[in-house]
C-alpha cells in the first residue's frame, strides 16, 4: 500500500513537472491530433506569436502558416504520421499583428498525437538571408551598430559612434564596453546581458554612455545574443531627446492636470451606455474636476465610477441622448442646462475625446439666464407700455384739437358777425369760448401732471395721514363748483384711520374723483364721502346719483390706451385724463381703486389702502 502511495505522489509530481516545464519554457510547444487539429500550446505563443491558447487550440494548424510553407509543411507532417520523427524543419508561422516568424522545429509521433517544439530563429533567418547586404547596411545605417565579445569588447563599430558619442571608431574598439557606461550602470548592464545569453532572445535594454565630451546619452539598445558566434550583436539610438521631450510632456501634463484641478469651469468625462438594441440610456461618470464640486456641490468621489442614474433616478433622458448625439457625431455642441435638484442653469460645451465618451466644460450662468429673462419680461412690459402710450397720445392730441377748433370756430363768426350780433349772443359764444379754455385748462393741468410723474420730477413724500384731511382739501378745492349745481356733500367718515401717503397725490386723486361726481350729477343732487377701516385696509368711497357709467365703459376707464370720457349733466367737458391720474398715484401710495355703478343710478369710486400703524401725521424715516 505504501509502495502504492508513493507511485501515485511521484506521477502527480511528475505531472507537474510536466505542465511547468510545458508552459514556462522558452520553445513553442504543440500537440496536434491525426487531422492536424491543435489540442495544446504552451505560453511561449502568446509572448512570441501574441496568441491566446484559445485562438489557437481546436484550429488546423496550416491556418497560421505563411501560404508558401503550407505544401512543404503538409508533407513533413505526413511524414511524421508515418511515425518518423522530424528535427530541423523550418516554416514561417503568422504573429497576431501579421508578421511572419521562422520557426525551426523537433516532432515525433506518440499514441497518435504528433508532439513537437520549435524556436524561433526569424532573426538568425534574416542575418542569413540579409547577410550580403550587412556590410552595405551596417556602414549606411543611422542607428549605432556594435558586434562584442562575450567579454564585452566590441569588435566592431559603424561610424555613427563618431556622430552619437563623439569617439572614432579606432578610439571606440580600443576599449571595453563597461568602460563608456556610466558607473551606476555597470551591474544592470551585466545582469541584462547574462540575460539575454540566457533566453536567446532579444534584449531591450536601456544604458547611460558618457560621450567623449563628458556629456551623458541615453541609448536604446537592442541586442541578440548568437552562441554559435559566441557574439553579441547590438543597434543603439539615442533616445536623449526623446527622454527630455517625454519630461517635458509630463511637466506639461502635471502643469495641465493643475489648471484642470484648478480651472473655474467645471469638468466631467462621461462613457455612454447603451442597451442591446444601441440605444444610449445612461452613463458613467469617468472624472470629474475640483470646480464640478464647487459649481454643483457634487465632489469627486461621489460621482466617479457610478452612472448617471444611480446618481439621480430623475435625470433628463432628452440630455442623454443629447450626449450620445456628440458621441455618435463628434461634433461638438453647445448647450443650455437646467439641473432641477440645485436649481441651476449651466452653459454646456460638450465634445467627443474618443468613441463612446462625451467631455463636457460647463459654466454656471443661472445668474445670466435670470438676467435675461427679467429683460425679455421687462421688454414685453416697456413694449406694451410704448404702445399704450402711443395710443394715449394720440387721443391726447386729438382732445387738444378740440377746444383749439371751438376757439377758432366762435372766434371767427364774432370776427364776422359782431355788429349783427346782439349782447345775448355775443355772451353766449364767449361763453362757448371759456367752456372751451376750461377744458383745455383741465387737459392740459393733467396732461403736466401726469407727465411729471411719468418722469418722476414729482417727488414722492409719504406720510401718515388721516384721509378726512385729504377730503376736506379737496372739498375746498370744488366747493366752488358743488355752490353752482347746488349739490349737498355729506361726509361719513370713521374715527382714527391713517394711512401712509404723499398729501399732493392723495389731494389730487380725491379732487379729481369729486370733480367727477360733481360734473355727472344732477342739479341739487347728493354726493357722499365714506371713510372705514376694513380687514387691515382704509376704504375710501366717493359716490354720486348722477348718470353712471355704461357697463361697457367700466373695464376701460383706468387704461392710457383708452378713451372714455362725456359730458357732464350740463355739458361739462370731460378731458378723460383725470381717471389715469386717480389710478396711478393710487399705485403710487400702494393703494388700489375700482368703480361701481349702475347706468342712471350714480358711479361709486372706491380706493383701499392699507392702514398705516401708527396715528401721528409724521414723514415716513428711510
Amino acid at each position: 500500500m505504501m509502495e502504492s502511495g508513493y507511485m501515485e505522489q511521484k506521477s502527480a509530481f511528475a505531472e507537474i513537472d510536466y505542465q511547468l516545464f510545458f508552459e514556462y519554457s522558452f520553445d513553442h510547444f504543440l500537440i496536434l491530433n491525426e487531422k492536424g487539429i491543435i489540442l495544446k500550446v504552451n505560453n511561449q505563443w502568446r509572448k512570441n506569436l501574441g496568441y491566446l491558447p484559445a485562438e489557437m487550440e481546436g484550429n488546423l494548424f496550416l491556418d497560421f502558416l505563411h501560404p508558401d510553407d503550407i505544401k512543404p509543411t503538409v508533407k513533413k507532417f505526413s511524414e511524421i504520421l508515418e511515425d518518423k520523427s522530424e528535427e530541423g524543419f523550418v516554416n514561417r508561422y503568422r504573429s497576431i499583428s501579421g508578421e511572419y516568424r521562422f520557426l525551426q522545429w523537433k516532432a515525433n509521433l506518440f499514441n497518435d498525437r504528433v508532439y513537437a517544439s520549435a524556436r524561433d530563429i526569424t532573426l538568425r533567418k534574416m542575418l542569413e538571408s540579409e547577410r550580403e547586404h550587412f556590410n552595405r547596411f551596417f556602414v549606411t545605417s543611422k542607428d549605432l551598430l556594435v558586434i562584442a565579445d562575450l567579454s564585452g569588447q566590441p569588435l566592431r563599430v559603424n561610424p555613427v559612434v563618431e556622430e552619437m558619442l563623439g569617439y572614432t571608431q579606432e578610439e571606440y574598439l580600443s576599449r571595453p564596453i563597461k568602460s563608456f557606461l556610466a558607473p551606476e550602470q555597470h551591474t544592470s548592464q551585466a545582469a541584462a546581458l547574462e540575460k539575454m545569453k540566457i533566453s536567446g532572445e532579444v534584449l531591450n535594454h536601456q544604458s547611460r554612455i558618457l560621450r567623449k565630451d563628458g556629456t551623458i546619452a541615453d541609448i536604446s539598445w537592442h541586442l541578440i545574443y548568437m552562441p554559435e558566434q559566441q557574439t553579441m550583436y547590438a543597434t543603439g539610438r539615442d533616445i536623449s531627446e526623446m527622454l527630455l521631450a517625454k519630461k517635458r510632456t509630463e511637466e506639461s501634463e502635471n502643469r495641465f492636470r493643475s489648471l484642470f484641478e484648478n480651472m473655474d469651469s467645471g469638468f466631467v468625462l462621461r462613457e455612454m451606455i447603451y442597451d442591446e438594441q444601441g440605444k444610449a440610456v445612461d452613463f458613467r461618470f469617468l472624472e470629474v474636476n475640483k470646480a464640478h464640486a464647487a459649481l454643483t456641490g457634487y465632489k469627486p468621489d461621489e460621482l466617479i465610477g457610478k452612472t448617471v442614474f444611480e446618481f439621480d433616478p430623475n435625470y433628463d433622458p432628452d440630455l442623454i441622448q443629447w450626449y450620445d448625439n456628440v458621441a455618435k457625431t463628434g461634433t461638438a455642441c453647445h448647450n443650455e442646462v437646467y439641473y432641477p435638484p440645485i436649481d441651476k442653469y449651466f452653459g454646456v460645451q460638450s465634445y467627443c475625446p474618443k468613441p463612446g465618451q462625451v467631455a463636457s466644460v460647463f459654466q454656471d450662468i443661472t445668474e445670466q439666464v435670470k438676467a435675461s429673462k427679467i429683460i425679455r419680461e421687462k421688454n414685453v412690459e416697456l413694449e406694451k407700455a410704448n404702445a399704450e402710450k402711443d395710443k394715449f397720445f394720440s387721443i391726447i392730441a386729438h382732445d387738444l384739437r378740440s377746444p383749439f377748433h371751438g376757439f377758432l370756430g366762435v372766434l371767427e363768426m364774432l370776427n364776422d358777425e359782431t355788429e349783427s350780433l346782439s349782447t345775448t349772443e355775443i355772451k353766449a359764444r364767449l361763453q362757448k369760448i371759456r367752456d372751451s379754455g376750461k377744458k383745455l385748462y383741465t387737459l392740459i393741468d393733467n396732461l403736466l401732471l401726469w407727465s411729471s410723474f411719468q418722469r418722476g420730477t414729482i417727488p414722492y413724500s409719504p406720510v401718515k395721514v388721516n384721509p378726512a384731511f385729504c377730503i376736506a382739501t379737496a372739498v375746498d378745492n370744488v366747493n366752488t363748483s358743488l355752490t353752482i349745481k347746488e349739490l349737498e356733500i355729506s361726509a361719513d367718515l370713521e374715527e382714527d384711520i391713517y394711512i401712509n401717503a404723499d398729501k399732493m397725490m392723495m389731494n389730487t386723486v380725491l379732487r379729481n374723483l369729486l370733480s367727477n361726481a360733481i360734473k355727472f350729477s344732477y342739479r341739487k343732487g347728493k354726493i357722499t364721502v365714506s371713510g372705514k377701516k376694513q380687514n387691515g385696509m382704509a376704504v375710501i368711497t366717493v359716490q354720486d346719483e348722477g348718470v353712471g357709467i355704461p357697463a361697457a365703459d367700466l373695464p376701460r376707464l383706468f387704461k392710457k390706451d383708452e378713451k372714455v370720457s362725456s359730458l357732464g349733466t350740463e355739458k361739462e367737458p370731460s378731458s378723460g385724463l383725470g381717471l389715469l391720474l386717480c389710478s396711478e398715484f393710487t399705485e403710487a401710495n400702494g393703494g388700489t381703486i375700482s368703480v361701481e355703478s349702475t347706468q342712471g343710478k350714480g358711479a361709486a369710486f372706491i380706493l383701499r389702502f392699507p392702514l398705516a400703524q401708527e396715528q401721528t401725521e409724521k414723514p415716513i424715516s428711510h
